[in-house]
């Protein structure tokens, strides 16, 4: 196998093990050619390559939702992958069975100053949280997410278009949102990042409730940072930058 990169640049990799489809299913579409894999188990496509580019490691950066789709933002892996200079927020990944995912422990998320613990019968569970570039929305559990609906509606001034959705025609205000990770980490989220812009030009939290006990965060709330996964030290790393602007 081997990977062309921006410059043309030839890599090549021997021993790399992929497989293929013959009779797939699933939201694809004729412009799509597959999945690549980038969990942390052996059999991932970072994992695989991982030693020959400097590191089980990887970056990327993603656009808000409905951004003009001829921007391009960008995917670095192994050695000049890492998220560095000013801003960056570092969180501690947990290790857990599903060798497919990055899990974190989310402890609370703040609205403006407005605190919302994760759980109201006790600290919240070890890996609570995992972080899922492939889902848009952030998936909370139900009774989490009543919690933070009801307190987003108690921020907005203006009212939602339906009063049973979080959805607005404008006027979000100065809208906060901040989610809070074990070891005193906090993840400042503007409104680019918790309400997506819909093609009827409305605005729409890019969260919703679900019935289990953990908790997804998504691509939409990732949107506009660059994301920095290092598998062999076990951290996730965070800096604000929009690459509509520079990608």
């Amino acid at each position: 196998m081997a990977v062309t990169s921006r410059s043309g640049a030839t890599t090549p990799f021997s021993g790399v093990v992929f497989g293929c489809g013959h009779n797939n299913s699933g939201t694809f579409n004729a412009n799509e050619m597959g999945l690549i894999g980038f969990g942390r188990g052996a059999i991932s496509f970072v994992s695989q390559i991982g030693p020959s580019v400097g590191g089980r490691k990887f970056s990327l950066c993603l656009m808000p939702y409905n951004t003009d789709p001829r921007i391009s933002s960008s995917l670095s892996i192994g050695s000049g992958s890492e998220v560095k200079g000013p801003r960056v927020i570092i969180a501690q990944l947990v290790r857990t069975s599903d060798q497919t995912s990055y899990s974190l422990t989310l402890t609370g998320i703040s609205v403006g100053k407005t605190l919302i613990p994760y759980s109201t019968s006790g600290p919240p569970t070890k890996g609570n949280t995992v972080l899922n570039i492939g889902t848009p929305p952030a998936l909370l559990p139900k009774e989490l997410y009543g919690r933070l609906a009801t307190e987003v509606r108690r921020h907005i001034p203006s009212k939602p278009v339906y009063d049973d959705t979080l959805c607005y025609k404008d006027n979000l205000g100065d809208l906060v949102m901040t989610l809070h990770f074990d070891g005193g980490v906090d993840l400042r989220l503007s409104t680019v990042q918790t309400f997506n812009k819909m093609p009827d030009g409305s605005f729409c939290f890019t969260a919703m409730g679900v019935d289990d006990k953990d908790a997804l965060i998504g691509n939409s709330m990732m949107a506009n940072f660059l994301v920095g996964y290092d598998i062999d030290n076990m951290t996730v790393s965070f800096k604000p930058t929009d690459y509509t602007k520079i990608g």
